[in-house]
């Protein structure tokens, strides 16, 4: 896949999932995140969870200034782990922290891990590095 090619949504299967119970499935869209599990699905719309970083006032200046301000922030991501423990820690309550597969590739640029970040980003959403 190229890098100029995001997809619309990324399907994978977690190899540990923090803050829900029996997840079968992961759907990772540019607005929202779709949990399935056995008792049914939950849907996480990152409009609801995002942080800003910024203050309300840097923000309108950036924007007077004829600026983009920076994009809300939906989930801490680490990435200094094994491909299989990396994980984003997204900020629900209670907090939702989804692992890659247990099969994620080793390289970066083709891991699910790079994709979602890129998913998410297609949205005007981002993720903090917590490496």
């Amino acid at each position: 896949m190229n890098i100029s090619q995001v997809p619309s949504q990324l399907a994978f299967i977690p190899s540990r999932v923090e803050g829900h119970e029996d997840v079968s499935l992961v759907r990772v869209f540019a607005d929202r995140l779709v949990i399935e599990s056995a008792s049914g699905d939950r849907i996480v719309r990152f409009a609801k969870i995002a942080r800003y970083y910024e203050s309300f006032l840097w923000r309108l200046a950036q924007r007077l200034m004829f600026r983009r301000p920076g994009a809300p922030i939906v989930a801490a991501r680490d990435w200094f782990h094994e491909p299989s423990e990396r994980f984003f820690r997204f900020y629900t309550t209670p907090r939702l922290t989804i692992s890659m597969p247990i099969d994620e590739p080793e390289d970066y640029l083709t891991s699910n891990f790079f994709w979602i970040q890129q998913v998410i980003r297609s949205g005007g959403f981002e993720t903090f590095d917590l490496g």
